[in-house]
Protein backbone atom coordinates (compact mmCIF):
# COMPACT_ATOMS: atom_id res chain seq x y z
CA UNK A 1 0.00 0.00 0.00
CA UNK A 2 1.11 3.24 -0.97
CA UNK A 3 1.21 6.89 0.93
CA UNK A 4 1.42 10.26 -0.33
CA UNK A 5 4.55 11.66 1.20
CA UNK A 6 5.29 15.37 0.69
CA UNK A 7 8.23 15.58 -1.27
CA UNK A 8 9.39 19.03 -0.63
CA UNK A 9 9.02 21.70 1.19
CA UNK A 10 6.55 23.36 -1.07
CA UNK A 11 4.09 20.16 -0.88
CA UNK A 12 4.68 19.95 3.17
CA UNK A 13 3.50 23.79 3.31
CA UNK A 14 0.55 23.44 0.92
CA UNK A 15 -1.09 20.63 3.29
CA UNK A 16 -0.14 22.51 6.58
CA UNK A 17 -1.93 25.41 5.13
CA UNK A 18 -5.07 23.53 3.68
CA UNK A 19 -5.14 21.28 7.42
CA UNK A 20 -5.42 24.45 9.20
CA UNK A 21 -7.53 26.20 6.56
CA UNK A 22 -10.41 23.13 7.28
CA UNK A 23 -9.68 23.46 11.11
CA UNK A 24 -10.46 27.37 11.45
CA UNK A 25 -13.04 27.65 8.43
CA UNK A 26 -16.49 26.77 9.52
CA UNK A 27 -17.99 26.19 5.92
CA UNK A 28 -21.62 25.87 6.90
CA UNK A 29 -24.60 23.55 5.80
CA UNK A 30 -24.04 23.69 1.84
CA UNK A 31 -28.11 22.99 0.81
CA UNK A 32 -29.83 25.01 -1.14
CA UNK A 33 -31.93 26.67 1.34
CA UNK A 34 -28.85 27.38 4.24
CA UNK A 35 -27.08 29.03 1.31
CA UNK A 36 -29.73 31.21 0.82
CA UNK A 37 -30.39 32.41 3.86
CA UNK A 38 -26.86 32.88 4.48
CA UNK A 39 -26.87 34.95 1.37
CA UNK A 40 -29.51 37.11 2.57
CA UNK A 41 -27.28 37.41 6.23
CA UNK A 42 -24.75 38.49 4.08
CA UNK A 43 -26.69 41.09 2.31
CA UNK A 44 -28.22 42.81 5.49
CA UNK A 45 -24.47 42.85 6.82
CA UNK A 46 -23.48 44.48 4.04
CA UNK A 47 -26.33 47.11 4.26
CA UNK A 48 -26.01 47.59 8.20
CA UNK A 49 -22.53 48.44 7.11
CA UNK A 50 -22.84 51.37 4.42
CA UNK A 51 -23.24 54.91 4.65
CA UNK A 52 -26.39 55.05 2.29
CA UNK A 53 -28.63 52.89 3.96
CA UNK A 54 -28.05 54.97 7.57
CA UNK A 55 -28.57 58.46 5.56
CA UNK A 56 -31.67 57.03 3.83
CA UNK A 57 -33.01 55.41 7.31
CA UNK A 58 -32.38 59.11 9.15
CA UNK A 59 -33.75 60.78 5.92
CA UNK A 60 -36.80 58.61 6.59
CA UNK A 61 -37.31 59.21 9.87
CA UNK A 62 -36.92 63.05 9.80
CA UNK A 63 -39.27 63.45 7.18
CA UNK A 64 -42.20 61.53 9.13
CA UNK A 65 -41.17 63.49 12.32
CA UNK A 66 -41.00 67.02 10.43
CA UNK A 67 -44.23 66.23 9.05
CA UNK A 68 -45.82 65.81 12.50
CA UNK A 69 -44.64 68.57 14.19
CA UNK A 70 -45.67 70.76 10.82
CA UNK A 71 -48.76 69.22 11.33
CA UNK A 72 -49.13 70.44 15.07
CA UNK A 73 -48.28 73.81 14.72
CA UNK A 74 -51.12 75.19 13.85
CA UNK A 75 -52.88 73.17 16.23
CA UNK A 76 -50.71 74.48 18.74
CA UNK A 77 -51.53 78.14 17.72
CA UNK A 78 -55.05 77.35 18.14
CA UNK A 79 -55.15 76.12 21.44
CA UNK A 80 -53.99 79.79 22.96
CA UNK A 81 -57.62 80.57 21.48
CA UNK A 82 -60.60 80.27 23.10
CA UNK A 83 -62.62 80.73 20.24
CA UNK A 84 -65.32 78.01 18.54
CA UNK A 85 -63.56 77.92 15.27
CA UNK A 86 -60.13 77.40 16.11
CA UNK A 87 -61.09 74.84 19.22
CA UNK A 88 -62.61 73.11 16.21
CA UNK A 89 -59.20 73.51 14.17
CA UNK A 90 -57.77 72.14 17.13
CA UNK A 91 -59.65 69.17 17.57
CA UNK A 92 -59.42 68.39 13.61
CA UNK A 93 -55.18 68.39 13.87
CA UNK A 94 -55.09 66.73 17.32
CA UNK A 95 -57.10 64.06 15.53
CA UNK A 96 -54.16 63.24 13.33
CA UNK A 97 -51.84 62.86 16.36
CA UNK A 98 -53.45 60.26 18.20
CA UNK A 99 -54.62 56.79 17.78
CA UNK A 100 -57.47 56.26 15.66
CA UNK A 101 -56.46 58.68 13.13
CA UNK A 102 -52.51 58.83 13.47
CA UNK A 103 -52.36 55.23 12.00
CA UNK A 104 -53.52 56.74 8.87
CA UNK A 105 -51.94 60.13 8.87
CA UNK A 106 -48.67 58.38 9.60
CA UNK A 107 -48.78 56.01 7.36
CA UNK A 108 -49.38 57.64 4.60
CA UNK A 109 -46.88 60.15 5.09
CA UNK A 110 -44.61 57.07 5.66
CA UNK A 111 -45.83 55.42 2.55
CA UNK A 112 -44.92 58.12 0.12
CA UNK A 113 -41.37 58.81 1.37
CA UNK A 114 -40.41 55.01 2.03
CA UNK A 115 -41.22 54.24 -1.86
CA UNK A 116 -38.41 56.06 -2.54
CA UNK A 117 -36.25 55.85 -0.48
CA UNK A 118 -36.28 51.82 -0.76
CA UNK A 119 -36.29 52.40 -5.13
CA UNK A 120 -32.69 54.25 -3.94
CA UNK A 121 -32.24 51.33 -2.15
CA UNK A 122 -33.54 48.39 -4.30
CA UNK A 123 -31.72 49.85 -7.66
CA UNK A 124 -28.47 50.31 -5.42
CA UNK A 125 -28.05 46.98 -4.28
CA UNK A 126 -29.04 44.98 -7.60
CA UNK A 127 -27.23 47.60 -9.99
CA UNK A 128 -24.41 48.16 -7.97
CA UNK A 129 -23.24 44.40 -8.42
CA UNK A 130 -23.29 45.11 -12.15
CA UNK A 131 -21.55 48.85 -11.83
CA UNK A 132 -18.80 47.26 -9.95
CA UNK A 133 -18.39 44.26 -11.35
CA UNK A 134 -18.81 42.06 -8.03
CA UNK A 135 -21.90 40.23 -9.42
CA UNK A 136 -19.40 38.08 -11.54
CA UNK A 137 -17.08 36.95 -8.61
CA UNK A 138 -19.90 36.10 -6.57
CA UNK A 139 -21.54 33.79 -9.78
CA UNK A 140 -18.51 32.11 -10.54
CA UNK A 141 -17.71 31.25 -6.23
CA UNK A 142 -20.84 31.95 -4.54
CA UNK A 143 -24.99 31.04 -4.94
CA UNK A 144 -26.53 30.09 -8.39
CA UNK A 145 -28.07 32.33 -10.05
CA UNK A 146 -31.26 31.61 -8.52
CA UNK A 147 -30.04 32.04 -5.10
CA UNK A 148 -28.44 35.39 -6.18
CA UNK A 149 -31.98 37.10 -7.02
CA UNK A 150 -33.48 35.44 -4.25
CA UNK A 151 -31.24 36.36 -1.74
CA UNK A 152 -32.28 40.15 -3.06
CA UNK A 153 -36.09 39.70 -3.20
CA UNK A 154 -35.60 38.21 0.30
CA UNK A 155 -33.55 41.43 1.53
CA UNK A 156 -35.34 43.89 0.00
CA UNK A 157 -38.57 41.90 1.91
CA UNK A 158 -37.23 42.17 5.22
CA UNK A 159 -36.10 45.74 4.58
CA UNK A 160 -39.46 46.63 3.57
CA UNK A 161 -40.97 45.26 6.54
CA UNK A 162 -38.52 46.88 8.96
CA UNK A 163 -38.97 50.41 7.36
CA UNK A 164 -42.64 50.35 7.39
CA UNK A 165 -42.58 49.31 10.94
CA UNK A 166 -40.12 51.69 12.61
CA UNK A 167 -41.13 54.38 10.72
CA UNK A 168 -45.26 53.79 11.59
CA UNK A 169 -44.14 53.32 15.63
CA UNK A 170 -41.60 56.46 15.24
CA UNK A 171 -44.64 58.21 13.69
CA UNK A 172 -47.15 56.98 16.44
CA UNK A 173 -45.30 57.62 19.60
CA UNK A 174 -44.31 60.91 17.81
CA UNK A 175 -47.84 62.23 17.40
CA UNK A 176 -48.59 60.49 21.05
CA UNK A 177 -46.09 63.15 22.72
CA UNK A 178 -46.96 65.90 20.81
CA UNK A 179 -50.84 64.97 21.67
CA UNK A 180 -49.97 65.13 25.29
CA UNK A 181 -48.54 68.26 25.06
CA UNK A 182 -52.01 69.90 23.00
CA UNK A 183 -53.75 67.99 26.05
CA UNK A 184 -56.29 66.73 23.81
CA UNK A 185 -58.88 63.83 24.60
CA UNK A 186 -58.55 60.50 23.10
CA UNK A 187 -61.00 58.21 21.94
CA UNK A 188 -60.25 54.79 21.92
CA UNK A 189 -64.18 53.36 21.87
CA UNK A 190 -63.41 52.36 18.11
CA UNK A 191 -60.43 50.48 18.74
CA UNK A 192 -61.57 47.20 19.10
CA UNK A 193 -60.88 43.89 18.11
CA UNK A 194 -62.21 44.43 14.60
CA UNK A 195 -60.06 47.99 14.42
CA UNK A 196 -57.29 45.63 15.22
CA UNK A 197 -57.46 43.18 12.39
CA UNK A 198 -57.99 46.02 9.86
CA UNK A 199 -55.21 47.67 11.48
CA UNK A 200 -52.56 45.05 10.53
CA UNK A 201 -54.10 44.01 7.02
CA UNK A 202 -53.31 48.55 6.74
CA UNK A 203 -49.76 48.15 7.21
CA UNK A 204 -49.78 44.96 5.25
CA UNK A 205 -50.85 46.66 2.26
CA UNK A 206 -48.21 49.37 2.98
CA UNK A 207 -45.97 47.00 2.71
CA UNK A 208 -46.92 44.79 -0.20
CA UNK A 209 -47.05 48.78 -2.20
CA UNK A 210 -43.48 49.22 -0.81
CA UNK A 211 -42.33 45.82 -1.77
CA UNK A 212 -44.05 46.15 -5.08
CA UNK A 213 -41.95 49.62 -5.85
CA UNK A 214 -38.34 47.24 -4.51
CA UNK A 215 -39.45 44.83 -7.14
CA UNK A 216 -39.91 47.16 -10.22
CA UNK A 217 -36.20 48.69 -9.41
CA UNK A 218 -34.88 45.38 -9.57
CA UNK A 219 -36.63 44.34 -12.47
CA UNK A 220 -34.96 47.54 -14.18
CA UNK A 221 -31.84 47.63 -12.68
CA UNK A 222 -31.46 43.97 -13.62
CA UNK A 223 -32.23 45.00 -17.17
CA UNK A 224 -30.02 48.09 -17.27
CA UNK A 225 -27.38 46.36 -15.24
CA UNK A 226 -26.76 50.08 -13.26
CA UNK A 227 -28.05 51.55 -10.13
CA UNK A 228 -29.21 54.52 -11.94
CA UNK A 229 -31.17 52.65 -14.64
CA UNK A 230 -33.17 50.77 -11.45
CA UNK A 231 -33.58 54.26 -9.55
CA UNK A 232 -34.16 56.41 -12.28
CA UNK A 233 -36.76 54.05 -14.21
CA UNK A 234 -38.79 52.86 -11.09
CA UNK A 235 -39.10 56.83 -9.75
CA UNK A 236 -40.02 57.74 -13.22
CA UNK A 237 -42.84 54.79 -13.49
CA UNK A 238 -43.95 55.63 -10.04
CA UNK A 239 -44.64 59.01 -11.56
CA UNK A 240 -45.76 58.73 -14.49
CA UNK A 241 -48.18 56.16 -13.65
CA UNK A 242 -50.20 58.15 -11.47
CA UNK A 243 -50.12 61.15 -13.91
CA UNK A 244 -51.41 58.58 -17.11
CA UNK A 245 -54.44 57.07 -14.83
CA UNK A 246 -55.16 60.95 -14.22
CA UNK A 247 -55.63 61.87 -17.76
CA UNK A 248 -57.14 59.09 -19.10
CA UNK A 249 -59.65 59.00 -16.53
CA UNK A 250 -60.22 62.96 -17.22
CA UNK A 251 -60.20 61.82 -21.21
CA UNK A 252 -62.68 59.31 -20.53
CA UNK A 253 -64.90 61.19 -18.07
CA UNK A 254 -65.55 64.18 -20.99
CA UNK A 255 -66.36 61.47 -24.10
CA UNK A 256 -68.51 59.05 -24.33
CA UNK A 257 -68.89 55.47 -26.41
CA UNK A 258 -66.48 52.23 -26.09
CA UNK A 259 -63.55 54.14 -26.50
CA UNK A 260 -63.99 56.21 -23.20
CA UNK A 261 -65.26 53.25 -21.80
CA UNK A 262 -61.90 51.54 -22.59
CA UNK A 263 -59.77 54.73 -21.29
CA UNK A 264 -61.50 54.92 -17.91
CA UNK A 265 -61.05 51.15 -17.73
CA UNK A 266 -57.25 50.96 -18.26
CA UNK A 267 -55.86 53.22 -15.19
CA UNK A 268 -58.10 50.06 -12.88
CA UNK A 269 -55.06 47.69 -14.10
CA UNK A 270 -52.33 49.66 -13.40
CA UNK A 271 -50.04 48.67 -10.37
CA UNK A 272 -49.98 51.62 -8.63
CA UNK A 273 -54.23 52.39 -8.93
CA UNK A 274 -54.66 48.56 -7.22
CA UNK A 275 -51.82 49.25 -4.68
CA UNK A 276 -53.91 52.94 -3.95
CA UNK A 277 -57.26 50.63 -4.23
CA UNK A 278 -56.03 48.57 -1.56
CA UNK A 279 -54.42 50.76 0.86
CA UNK A 280 -57.70 52.84 0.88
CA UNK A 281 -60.04 50.28 0.81
CA UNK A 282 -58.48 49.55 4.66
CA UNK A 283 -58.76 52.92 5.47
CA UNK A 284 -62.36 52.88 4.73
CA UNK A 285 -62.71 50.15 7.59
CA UNK A 286 -60.32 51.68 9.52
CA UNK A 287 -61.71 55.54 9.54
CA UNK A 288 -65.10 56.94 10.24
CA UNK A 289 -64.83 59.86 8.99
CA UNK A 290 -66.91 60.86 6.11
CA UNK A 291 -63.84 61.40 3.72
CA UNK A 292 -62.85 58.12 4.35
CA UNK A 293 -66.26 56.01 4.31
CA UNK A 294 -66.76 55.80 0.33
CA UNK A 295 -66.41 52.42 -0.55
CA UNK A 296 -63.83 51.34 -3.76
CA UNK A 297 -64.09 51.28 -7.07
CA UNK A 298 -61.81 49.09 -7.23
CA UNK A 299 -61.72 45.47 -4.62
CA UNK A 300 -59.00 43.97 -2.99
CA UNK A 301 -59.76 40.76 -5.10
CA UNK A 302 -59.51 42.52 -8.51
CA UNK A 303 -56.38 44.78 -7.08
CA UNK A 304 -54.38 41.66 -5.58
CA UNK A 305 -55.11 39.43 -9.42
CA UNK A 306 -53.50 42.48 -11.00
CA UNK A 307 -50.36 42.90 -8.25
CA UNK A 308 -49.56 39.29 -8.92
CA UNK A 309 -49.89 39.35 -12.03
CA UNK A 310 -47.48 42.27 -12.20
CA UNK A 311 -45.35 40.62 -9.51
CA UNK A 312 -44.98 37.59 -12.27
CA UNK A 313 -44.20 39.44 -14.80
CA UNK A 314 -41.32 41.63 -13.82
CA UNK A 315 -39.67 38.48 -11.65
CA UNK A 316 -40.17 36.17 -14.09
CA UNK A 317 -38.26 38.16 -16.85
CA UNK A 318 -35.53 38.93 -14.23
CA UNK A 319 -35.46 34.98 -13.60
CA UNK A 320 -34.94 34.52 -17.57
CA UNK A 321 -32.49 37.54 -18.04
CA UNK A 322 -30.35 36.49 -14.94
CA UNK A 323 -30.40 32.71 -16.00
CA UNK A 324 -29.74 33.45 -19.89
CA UNK A 325 -27.15 36.55 -19.67
CA UNK A 326 -23.43 36.49 -20.19
CA UNK A 327 -21.96 38.23 -17.08
CA UNK A 328 -19.06 39.92 -17.71
CA UNK A 329 -17.29 43.43 -16.51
Amino acid sequence: MSTNIPSTTSEIIEQVEIQDQSNNVFFGRQDYISILFRSIGGELYKLRRRTLSKVLSIIGIAIVVLSLIGISIPAFIASTSTDPAAQQLLSNFGALLHLPGSLTFVGSIANFIATILLIILAGTIVGGEYTSGTIRVMLSRGPSRVQYLLTKIGTLLICTLISIIVLLIIGLFVGSLLNLLLHQPVDTSTMNGAWITHALLYVLTLALSLFFYTILALFIATLGKSSAAGIAGALVWWFLESLLSSILTAVGSISTGTLAAFLKAVPTYLPGTNLSALITNQTTDLSASASASQPGAITDVHAILVIIVYVAIFLGISFWVQESRDVTN
